[in-house]
């Protein structure tokens, strides 16, 4: 095992750096306020056992990392990666920083169902994919391209979780977002993208929510947890009352069609901005709150479907 200690100079590693049995030997860098750069491929030919950075100003991955869990406990500056990141062990990757960027990236820890947490601004430079397998994953901070409507963000975690802590995508939006995980999918404010947003897993709202795109996907439907969630899609959108509950105030509208059909209740206002279709039978409540319609409504079939509404002392609007 390798202790590198520099006080607060600057630490670098302008070759490759490998363990001299695959997921035996382990690396612990201290730089304080120093950098730390790897320029090579770290574990390549051996991966690495544990690789942790306990403290840094910058943390730069100039090429591919392979270890059997890596961790950054500090960082005041930037951590960079620039190629995949491969971990063998359930820690996974753990990366606390004021900012984190990642190019064209592959984080996988699916080997374990390792963890994956990226604590910090996070900045697009490419296109991430994390898969975990099964292991949680968690972006407790923003997530946002470098410029706008250009990265995607692909998230795989099975029957583990999807934490997302801050607003998606409003500095610059992203191309797309892409998340599977049965075990839940948690949003924390808005998500903006200039296509499309899908979501495979329930999601759960921690904040009110504004979610824009094209076109939405939610296998599972959303559990609105008292928040308020807007769905501004300029494709279809489509509403099940079976699959959206504790909603507060929920709207629809950016130009595109909202399919409705079951009981859609909330416990405030229902707008609807967009054109409605009722794809079967819809009854829509609200606790004395109003109901609106700005556009069209009209039956998927020609007097098949019926629309129920029951507002309370809320008014019911038709434009």
């Amino acid at each position: 095992n390798l202790v590198v200690n520099s006080g607060t100079g600057n630490v670098s590693f302008p070759s490759t750096v490998n363990a001299a049995a695959a997921g035996v030997q382990s690396l612990s860098i201290t730089a304080g306020t120093g950098t730390v750069g790897f320029t090579g491929a770290v574990g390549a030919v051996n991966r690495l056992n544990v690789l942790t950075v306990n403290s840094a100003s910058s943390l730069t991955f100039s090429s591919t990392v392979a270890a059997n869990s890596i961790s950054q406990v500090a960082g005041s500056g930037t951590t960079t990666f620039s190629g995949n990141v491969t971990t063998s062990a359930a820690a996974g990757v753990v990366i606390n920083a004021a900012a984190i960027s990642a190019a064209a990236v592959t984080i996988n820890t699916s080997a374990a169902n390792g963890a994956v947490t990226l604590n910090g601004p996070l900045t697009l430079t490419g296109n991430l994919v994390v898969n975990s397998g099964t292991g949680n994953v968690s972006f407790p901070s923003t997530v946002n391209g470098n410029v706008a409507a250009t990265r995607t963000l692909t998230v795989t975690a099975g029957t583990g979780t999807v934490n997302f802590g801050g607003v998606v995508g409003g500095l610059f939006s992203l191309l797309s977002v892409t998340v599977t995980a049965t075990g839940g999918i948690t949003l924390t404010g808005d998500v903006t993208t200039s296509t499309t947003q899908s979501y495979t897993g329930l999601v759960t709202l921690a904040a009110n929510s504004v979610l824009t795109g094209t076109v939405p996907t939610f296998s599972a439907g959303v559990a609105g947890a008292g928040f308020d969630l807007t769905l501004n899609f300029s494709g279809l959108t489509t509403i099940d009352g079976l699959l959206f509950t504790g909603i507060n105030n929920l709207a629809s509208g950016n130009g595109g069609t909202t399919q409705l059909t079951g009981n859609i209740s909330t416990t405030g206002t229902q707008t609807y901005n967009d054109a409605v279709t009722l794809s079967g039978s819809t009854t829509l409540t609200t606790t004395d709150d109003a109901v609106s319609f700005a556009a069209a409504v009209d039956a998927a079939g020609a007097g098949v479907q019926s629309l129920s509404i029951t507002a309370g002392t809320g008014t019911v609007g038709f434009t």
